[in-house]
């Protein structure tokens, strides 16, 4: 669900920005829905690998896509230390989730599915680690704390079990709403829900056979829902390396900066219109401009790293930006003048989103910024291109008059 707030930035590039929705290392489920699955999930990511500090989102009885949305769920991932692992819904500054609410936390595996030697496939799922409705007698709200003890941990604090710079889920719920799936890595004949008898104070590690499930639901009872916010802390931003994790921004102007050590190496072929070099390394963004008129994205700076731009549009009808990413590009660009970035222009239209998929191609070079502009069409009737449709326009078209 989509509320008024800041969205995830890094530190590192808060001066740069001018007329954007982003204000500081914090996260906000935006315009789109954070799901409720690992395929549906949201991405807390960047390319700039910033530290996280808050979450904001709004789950709703209203029906969403069909039904309610009664949960969000976040991908996420930790930092080198676990111990220091925090989501707290105790916010001092407001944000609290008055309608009760539940933490669950999933660790993200990929699995392949199928027998050798017939047809497989990749999969990624969820593993239940743990969960919180109340953290202690002191705090109304849920706390994940990596530094306190599990109840039924055996003396084992939360951080413990947690795996450092490792992916996980984070999902927000109401506090009977229980997560279901299958103890198959692949789906199996037998739903199961799990992280029942949690009710009580303190943090639950799932039990030995809910920690060898698969998140593929959620069993629906009650209906608590409503705005919430979670300080954060021992959280780093999942790069935004893949289309499934695309880095979402909106507004302009947006100066962005990536690192591409963050990324993976790959290797995969270049942009449409410079197919023959190489992809070595690669940051995705899905950007909402916020005006009709020309858009500009570019990576022309002094220095930069040898990038490509390639643009295309989503869907209103298909959100994926993976399923975009496999269409015919609207913009394309590996080569700005005698630099190494690269620079494209396309038109825009207020309201739709943007896959800006963005290589390196050739070298070794690391870190840069890129920039996303857009100049909004002038109003219907301004004649003088200023902006406004006055009595300046009308004595122009006054003193062109030939008609009767």
């Amino acid at each position: 669900m989509t509320i008024t707030g800041s969205r995830l930035y890094s530190s590192l590039a808060l001066f740069a920005i001018t007329a954007s929705a982003w204000a500081g290392p914090e996260f906000d489920e935006g315009a789109t829905d954070a799901g409720s699955t690992p395929p549906t999930s949201k991405s807390v990511s960047s390319s700039s690998g910033s530290a996280v500090t808050k979450v904001r989102g709004t789950t709703t009885t209203a029906a969403l896509l069909g039904g309610g949305d009664l949960v969000d769920l976040y991908r996420v991932k930790t930092g080198t230390d676990t111990s220091t692992f925090k989501v707290d819904m105790n916010m001092v500054s407001g944000g609290e989730p008055v309608w009760g609410a539940r933490l669950c936390l999933f660790k993200k595996q990929v699995v392949t599915c199928g027998a050798a030697g017939t047809p497989q496939t990749t999969v990624t799922i969820a593993r239940p680690v743990a969960t919180v409705v109340k953290a202690d007698a002191n705090r109304a709200f849920p706390i994940f704390d990596g530094a306190k003890q599990l109840v039924n941990g055996g003396g084992a604090t939360l951080g413990s079990i947690l795996s450092p710079n490792t992916e996980y889920y984070i999902s927000v719920g109401g506090s009977t709403n229980l997560p279901q799936g299958y103890r198959e890595d692949c789906n199996g004949s037998s739903l199961i829900t799990f992280f029942g008898g949690t009710d009580g104070l303190g943090q639950y590690m799932a039990s030995a056979s809910d920690a060898l499930c698969n998140l593929t639901g959620w069993n629906g009872v009650g209906t608590a829902a409503g705005p919430y916010g979670m300080s954060t802390a021992g959280i780093v931003t999942v790069a935004a390396s893949d289309c499934s994790s695309a880095m979402e921004i909106e507004g302009s102007p947006l100066v962005v900066p990536y690192a591409y050590a963050l990324a993976p190496l790959v290797n995969l072929p270049g942009v449409s219109c410079a197919p023959t070099w190489l992809t070595s390394r690669q940051f995705f963004y899905i950007w909402e401009p916020q005006c009709t008129g020309t858009a500009h994205v570019s990576t022309c700076t002094v220095g930069a790293p040898d990038t490509a731009i390639e643009v295309f549009e989503i869907d209103a009808c298909n959100p994926d930006p993976c399923a975009a990413a496999t269409g015919v590009s609207i913009a394309c660009n590996d080569q700005c003048g005698s630099g190494n970035g690269s620079r494209v222009e396309f038109p825009v239209t207020l309201g739709h989103r943007y896959l800006v998929w963005m290589p390196r191609v050739s070298g070794t070079g690391n870190t840069g910024s890129v920039t996303f502009t857009c100049t909004a069409l002038p109003p219907s009737g301004d004649v003088n291109g200023d902006g406004l449709v006055n009595a300046l326009d009308l004595s122009i078209i006054l003193g062109q008059w030939t008609g009767n």
